[in-house]
């Protein structure tokens, strides 16, 4: 019938010939035509289909089933559930809420509702903002247990004490007959902010182009990184390098610190299964070895087949060049027990997951990518990946500072003249991170010493996260390339993914040896 209560979460379940299925979390809510103005298309096409149905006293019906976040009175019923801890009984199972203290508080003093708005991410969530107090991450991809967000953030919360990240106040759960318990929801207060350390890099790198410009009679030597990043880091900055690159060598050192910092906090609880570091071993070293030769057989296999568009051929033949220096450049590891610990990492640690309020960094992101079975985003792993993620974002807010589109974009008539730079400001940004991070984790032991160890496996985990990019770039490019040769969105955004698989091929390349 279609006058029942008019709001509903929905769990809808989508199969997929010859794969697994999916589910994802659908907020219905029903209009009838006569309460008034439907949310249309101008509201981000709330509306999903037009219905026309029987009623009670078998009165005709019209309306539609519109996405329920876009009416208020939803957003708020959604807070409420949470503050008040209510239990749902729906069709096939239970909806759960838990919620903090104070939220319960703001709730019994009648603090709640408040005014809220919506968005919506990539990332397979929606957001709730109420009143520029709380915030609602609301997930649409609905994994089996608790979301790797909310057992982080609990923790991080309660146990480990840990300041930088926005604390868990709630969320909420569902449950079918016996099985285990889903996350839907997690209830964060909202984190005053200008934006995120993307955006602060983006725009600290545009500033240090203009600056570079100015230069005439010092254009930086910059060496390969193929001779260390970890050297690097133990040097002293070039005055050239403080007097271009300026304040944001310091928010770098921060942000170090604080990766530290929070690598630590996911270390504290020896006690606790879900957390407790576990040695290096010779099946880790091995999968490492075994998940950077997966990736470079299929980069390999991509760049003989698809070829390359002009803005990466050379480096793409550099590569081709240079093949088995790349699987040379690991198996080390099948050769020697490293020392360290696995722990639990962030998992997609990047700028874009990191907020910035003045010099203050809040970390942010924890869900990880929504493709990743929840099992895999629970696997220990060395802390450096986490480091690896961090640089390889430096690396693309150089390029895309470089040449990337809109205002401030570089003249190309410069583009060539500052790439040296952009490397100059690349190195050094990166150096003054890592060491900044490596001097928190003095004595945690979850590293190895520093020396041949170190940098054998900070240079594989870059090399597995250029790896992962170049594949990206390289497969996009190829479907473009093919929806061109079908008359399919020519000339919009071509030649993209090709400056990006460029700017990742020349990251693998730096992690190699110099040639003689």
């Amino acid at each position: 019938r279609m006058d029942d209560p008019p709001a509903r979460l929905a769990l809808v379940r989508v199969e997929y010939t010859g794969d697994v299925g999916e589910r994802y979390l659908v907020p219905l809510r029903f209009f009838a035509d006569a309460q008034g103005t439907l949310p249309g298309s101008a509201d981000g096409g709330a509306v999903l289909v037009r219905l026309r149905g029987t009623g009670s006293g078998g009165t005709t019906l019209e309306g539609a089933l519109c996405e329920a976040l876009m009416d208020e009175s939803v957003r708020a019923a959604l807070l409420e559930t949470v503050a008040r801890r209510r239990e749902i009984r729906g069709m096939a199972g239970e909806l759960s809420a838990s919620g903090s203290r104070a939220v319960r508080l703001a709730a019994m003093e009648g603090a709640l509702p408040l005014p809220s708005r919506v968005s919506h991410s990539a990332d397979a969530h929606s957001v709730i903002v109420y009143g520029d107090r709380l915030m609602l991450k609301l997930y649409r991809r609905i994994g089996e247990g608790t979301a790797t967000e909310l057992e982080i953030g609990r923790f991080l919360t309660e146990r480990a004490g840990f300041p930088h990240t926005p604390p868990v106040l709630g969320w909420l759960e569902y449950r079918a007959g016996q099985g285990e318990s889903a996350t839907l929801a997690v209830l964060h207060p909202f984190i005053p902010n200008e934006g995120t350390a993307w955006e602060h890099a983006l725009d600290e790198v545009q500033s240090f182009f203009e600056r570079a410009l100015t230069r005439t009679g010092d254009l930086p030597q910059v060496e390969r990184a193929g001779a260390g990043l970890l050297d690097l880091a133990d040097e002293p900055l070039p005055v050239v390098a403080e007097e271009t690159i300026g304040a944001y060598l310091e928010s770098a050192r921060s942000l170090g610190s604080r990766t530290a910092e929070l690598h630590r906090a996911l270390a504290s609880a020896p006690d606790d299964p879900a957390f407790e570091p576990e040695p290096f071993t010779t099946f880790y070293q091995r999968s490492l070895y075994q998940a950077v030769r997966s990736l470079h057989g299929r980069v390999t296999g991509l760049l003989r087949g698809e070829g390359l568009r002009a803005g990466s051929a050379q480096e793409g033949e550099q590569f081709l060049a240079r093949e088995e220096d790349v699987l040379d450049l690991v198996r080390p590891l099948l050769a020697r027990r490293l020392e360290g610990r696995r722990t639990r990492c962030h998992g997609d640690y990047r700028l874009t997951r990191v907020l910035r309020a003045g010099a203050e960094f809040t970390i942010t992101g924890f869900g990880g990518d929504p493709g990743v079975p929840l099992a895999e985003s629970r696997v220990r792993r060395s802390p450096l990946t986490d480091v690896a993620g961090m640089l390889a974002s430096f690396r693309e807010a150089a390029w895309y500072g470089l040449r990337g589109a809109g205002p401030g974009a570089i003249r190309p008539d410069d583009v060539a003249r500052l790439e040296p730079w952009a490397e100059f400001w690349l190195r050094w940004v990166s150096a003054s991170f890592l060491r900044s991070y490596l001097e928190r984790m003095e004595g945690s032991q979850l590293l190895p010493p520093r020396g041949p160890d170190l940098d054998l496996l900070l240079r594989t985990l870059l090399l597995e996260r250029g790896l992962e990019s170049l594949a990206r770039a390289l497969a996009r490019d190829g479907s473009r390339r093919q929806e061109e040769e079908r008359g399919v969105g020519v000339g919009v955004g071509g030649g993209g993914d090709g400056a990006a698989a460029a700017v990742a091929l020349r990251g693998v390349l730096d992690l190699l040896p110099m040639q003689a």
